[in-house]
Order: C-alpha cells, then sequence, then structure tokens
C-alpha cells in the first residue's frame, strides 16, 4: 500500500516537472518503486528515462537508466541482457569516475554471475564493489555488498563467512534504516542457519524478513523467504504448512514476473507432488519448471554471457595496462622535469664557483659538463617525438638525428668557447686585471 501511494505520488511529481533532468530524477525514483514488483512496469519507466536523458545529454540520467534496466532483466533471468547493461553503465561511470555507482555496477555484475551459478567469479566482483564502498565511505553500498558476499559464500557453503558478512551487511541495513536491505539481510540469514542445521533459527529469521519484504514491495525476496520456509517446513513433517508457502512464493514468482524464483518454486513443488503420490500435480509443475529452465539457461544465452564475460576480461587487462603506461610516462614526466630543475641550478653552482676563486680546471670541467647536459636534454626530449613522427623507421629517425647532431655540435663548441673564456676567465683574473682592481 505505501509503495502505491509513493508511486502515485511520484507520478503526479513526474507530471508537473517541467526540467527534463528534473523528471529523470523522478523517473528513477518511481523505477526504483516498481523494480521488485512490478519488474514490467519499471522497464516501461525506464525507456523513458533513457530517451530523456539522451535528449538532455544528460550522462548520470542515462547511466542510471541503464542500470536499471539490467537489474530489470536479471530479475526477469535474462543474463546475457542483463549483464550487457551493467557493463554499458560501468563504463559510462568509469568516463565520469563516478565510484559511488561504479560500486553499483560492480555489485549488480556480481549478482548477475551469482545468479548464472558462476559463484567464484561472482565473488572477485562483490570483492571489488565492497573495496570501492570503504574508499568511498558509502555505508549503504557497503552494507548492500556485504549482504551479497554473504549470499554467494552461503551458496558455495562457506557458512562462516556467509554469515559473517551478512551479520556485518544486517547491522549497518538497521543503521541505514533500510527496509529491502534487512529483509534481504534476515532471510539470507535464515538460508544460512537452515544449511547449519537450524531449523528453528532460520523460521524465526525468514519470519523476520516477511514484514520488512511487505513493507518495502520486495516481492522476489519474499518469493525466496516463503520457499525457504516450505523447505524447512517440509523438513520438520508440517505438508499443509509446506504447501501453503511453496505455493505462496510460486504465486508470487509468476505474478511478478520472476523467471528464476518460478523454476526454484516449481522445481520444489514437482519433487513435493511426486513424493505425495499426486502424479498430475507434479508433471503440472514440472512443466512450468522445463519451460523456466530452457528460458534461464539456454545454450544461446550461456555462450552470450561467456562471450561478454571474456570480453570484459579483455577489457579490464587493457585499461590495466593503460594504467601501468600512465604510470609510467608519470615517472618519467618527473625525472625530466626534475633534470629540467637540477641543469639550470648547476649552472648557477658554476657561475658561484666561477665568482670566488675556484681552480680554472675545475670550473672549466664542471663548465664543459654542464654544458653536455643541456644538449643530451635536449636530445631526449625530442627524440620521443621523433619516433613518432617517422613510426620509428630507423632509416627517417638517424637522418633526423644527424640533422639535429649538425645544428647542435657547433653550438655546442662555440658555447664551450664561451664557458672557457667567461667562467675561467672570471674565476682567475688577468695580472693587469688584478691590478686595475
Amino acid at each position: 500500500m505505501r509503495s502505491k501511494k509513493t508511486a502515485d505520488s511520484l507520478k503526479k511529481l513526474i507530471a508537473a516537472a517541467k526540467e527534463d533532468t528534473a523528471k529523470v530524477l523522478l523517473m528513477f525514483k518511481l523505477s526504483h518503486v516498481y523494480l521488485n514488483s512490478k519488474p514490467d512496469s519499471a522497464m516501461l519507466i525506464v525507456q523513458q528515462e533513457m530517451l530523456l536523458s539522451r535528449k538532455a545529454n544528460y550522462l548520470i540520467g542515462e547511466a542510471r537508466a541503464v542500470n536499471i534496466e539490467g537489474i530489470v532483466f536479471d530479475v526477469a533471468g535474462n543474463y546475457p541482457k542483463a549483464l550487457s547493461c551493467f557493463l554499458s553503465a560501468l563504463k559510462i561511470n568509469e568516463k565520469r569516475n563516478d565510484r559511488l555507482r561504479i560500486t553499483v555496477n560492480l555489485g549488480n555484475i556480481g549478482s548477475v554471475y551469482s545468479h548464472e551459478g558462476d559463484y567464484r567469479q561472482s565473488i572477485q566482483f562483490q570483492l571489488k564493489a565492497k573495496k570501492m564502498a570503504e574508499l568511498t565511505h558509502d555505508e549503504g553500498s557497503l552494507a548492500t555488498e556485504l549482504i551479497s558476499l554473504g549470499d554467494s559464500y552461503e551458496k558455495l557453503d562457506i557458512l562462516d563467512s556467509a554469515r559473517v558478512c551478512t551479520q556485518q551487511g544486517y547491522e549497518l541495513a538497521l543503521k541505514q534504516k533500510d527496509n529491502d536491505l534487512i529483509g534481504i539481510a534476515t532471510n539470507n540469514l535464515g538460508n544460512i542457519y537452515s544449511k547449519m542445521h537450524n531449523p528453528h533459527i532460520a523460521l524465526e529469521y525468514y519470519r523476520t524478513a516477511i514484514p520488512y519484504s511487505i513493507q518495502a514491495g520486495d516481492d522476489d525476496n519474499m518469493c525466496e523467504t516463503t520457499l525457504g520456509m516450505a523447505k524447512l517446513f517440509k523438513q520438520l513433517n508440517q505438508p499443509d504448512s509446506c504447501l501453503y508457502y511453496a505455493k505462496r512464493s510460486m504465486a508470487a514468482g509468476v505474478h511478478g514476473g520472476f523467471t528464476v524464483r518460478v523454476f526454484n518454486a516449481s522445481q520444489f513443488l514437482t519433487s513435493y507432488f511426486k513424493e505425495q503420490g499426486r502424479l498430475d500435480s507434479a508433471f503440472h509443475y514440472q512443466e512450468l519448471s522445463i519451460t523456466a529452465k530452457d528460458s534461464l539457461f539456454s545454450q544461446e544465452k550461456t555462450k552470450e554471457v561467456q562471450n561478454l564475460t571474456f570480453a570484459e576480461r579483455q577489457r579490464q587487462e587493457e585499461l590495466a595496462e593503460q594504467k601501468l603506461a600512465d604510470e609510467e610516462a608519470s615517472r618519467k614526466n618527473l625525472q625530466l622535469a626534475g633534470i629540467a630543475i637540477f641543469i639550470p641550478m648547476f649552472f648557477l653552482f658554476v657561475m658561484y664557483l666561477s665568482r670566488h676563486k675556484a681552480k680554472p680546471r675545475t670550473v672549466e670541467f664542471l663548465g664543459i659538463l654542464a654544458l653536455l647536459l643541456v644538449f643530451e636534454f635536449v636530445t631526449l626530449l625530442v627524440h620521443p617525438y621523433i619516433e613518432r613522427w617517422t613510426h620509428e623507421t630507423p632509416i627517417l629517425t638517424l637522418l633526423i638525428l644527424v640533422a639535429i647532431a649538425a645544428i647542435l655540435v657547433p653550438l655546442h663548441h662555440r658555447t664551450e668557447h664561451w664557458v672557457k673564456s667567461k667562467l675561467v676567465h672570471r674565476a682567475h683574473p688577468t695580472v693587469a686585471e688584478a691590478s686595475a682592481g
């Protein structure tokens, strides 16, 4: 009820908004309201949001819209499209260097891999997102990533790590007063304690999750919670409660278009009715299970996800190589700047010696050394540009270097003569000059 009132309020604000950017922000909020209860409605709003964002050249709005679109595809079980959307949003936010939204994108990519069953890959992205959330001190995102990490660890049966991460996420969600996250965290704690063979503690967590999910309008989480309860009631030999919660999960999955939830509930109900000897019902749910499975895990979709994964891995490697190249260029530039500062200082030092009766040979040697530094520094500076202009062609590079040398060598000799005559002359004046002084 609360989510309906919120949606109605946002629709009125959207109709009244005059600026495109204001409308985009309100549409983003409205799509969030529908995300876990009416994904089809969320998708329609997102498409309008994306068109307006592109029209206004509003990159933040476009990235948000693409990200929400990915979530809708993820919830519907279309993992290739979900992954494609999240990767597109990630690229936009990387260009903008928006760390907060990069965190969200990384976490969502991890969720796709988790739903695909690739929990190791999922954990890699969730750990990246967690690190980014810690760097930006974003407790909301940190809570989300800890809960997601806990979920992946639970699926891999690494239950101690799952419990620790989920508990930490749950405490942060309570601090943030985020009902949706509290519902997800308590549901996940129910899953963990169920696997730890503590059915009564698990049931308490599931029961705690339900009102939070209702308040947040999170039907997707409700599907998982009610199915978890059905499994526990089956273990506790309470068939009526088991069937009630399993059908409740199935109905919510069908109503919301949550293909993953339909698949999980129909699998459970198929097994349940087979054990009860009710083969007609078992066959009905088995057909639903097969249809959902085909929609989720077709070979074509699996290949598409693999191709996207490979492309993203390659992109990340290229980014890492570019980062190393930039760091190397930065180091070289710092060295060149250091040399550029050192040479004038060295010249000043030689000038200082020439005025304070230093040995003539020392002044002469240091003056020539300073000249050599200047001319070699010039060569060092122009060499990368020469290679770029000539495309590293040896003959052209050699000709240009020879031409530069033809200019620099005579200039070097003249300057060397000046250094000897002026600096050494200053360090040791003639007898006549000394007498005149």
